[in-house]
């Protein structure tokens, strides 16, 4: 299965994983289950990953994503990609509301996680000759915060349809909290529903129109997580106006 491209919309759910370890297996079969489901999945490109500082594409899917999933194996922290792209969720996740991290800790401990035991304690003893002391303390950090977040601990059997139903279950408790800010969104849903007229032929753009402040982006947004699933692919681009 091809890895997904550069970020073009705002993704629900990105995978963090060590390709060597999962990516034909778990990490593959998660990403299809996720994506059959119809919710927007980041699954990392090794391809992004030029140079020594995270990609712009890398760390716009992270800033957009609302749930991180990131693939705990037990060579995770010898990939230096992993711990920068597992920093920027911790952060993403103290600096804004929204962001959910669902840890899955694939054949290794938390503990040996966040205590940097076993392989994760060979990895730091060689990042600790190559890296900067304090990039290489905040990947220690990241761990130490996922390592106590409530997720999977996988051992044997697989868990994919435990983790699809608790994003599913998350993102429809953020869509819900989104959508309250208006009050009778759901009729306004509706109305535009009606216009769109999705099953006919013909394509139709609707515009919405009013005063700054009342609405329009949310009631847009609101619209869009609906029809999203309907399409292989989606971009919700938001327009600003320059003076």
């Amino acid at each position: 299965m091809p890895a997904s491209p550069l970020p073009s919309g705002e993704y629900e759910v990105f995978l963090s994983f060590r390709g060597p370890d999962v990516r034909n297996t778990f990490a593959d079969h998660l990403y299809t289950f996720l994506s059959r489901s119809k919710i927007r999945t980041f699954r990392d490109n090794k391809e992004l990953h030029k140079g020594e500082e995270i990609s712009p594409g890398l760390l716009r899917a992270i800033g957009e994503s609302k749930i991180y999933i990131p693939i705990l194996t037990e060579q995770y922290a010898s990939s230096k990609w992993c711990l920068k792209e597992l920093a920027k969720m911790v952060e993403c996740w103290k600096q804004e509301k929204g962001h959910l991290i669902l840890p899955i800790f694939f054949f290794v401990e938390p503990r040996e996680v966040g205590h940097q035991e076993g392989t994760y304690k060979q990895a730091f003893e060689r990042h600790s000759q190559n890296y900067n002391p304090k990039l290489v303390e905040e990947w220690k950090e990241a761990l130490q915060v996922v390592s106590k977040m409530k997720g999977w601990h996988v051992t044997g059997g697989a868990t994919i349809d435990q983790v699809l139903s608790e994003v599913e279950l998350h993102l429809k408790s953020i869509y819900t909290l989104m959508t309250d800010e208006l009050v009778g969104i759901d009729t306004h849903v509706e109305e535009i529903m009606k216009l769109l007229n999705l099953e006919a032929d013909n394509p139709k753009v609707v515009g919405i129109h009013g005063m700054g402040g009342i609405g329009k982006t949310t009631l847009s947004k609101a619209v869009y997580n609906k029809i999203s699933t309907q399409f292989d692919r989606c971009c919700f681009l938001k327009m600003y106006e320059t003076h």
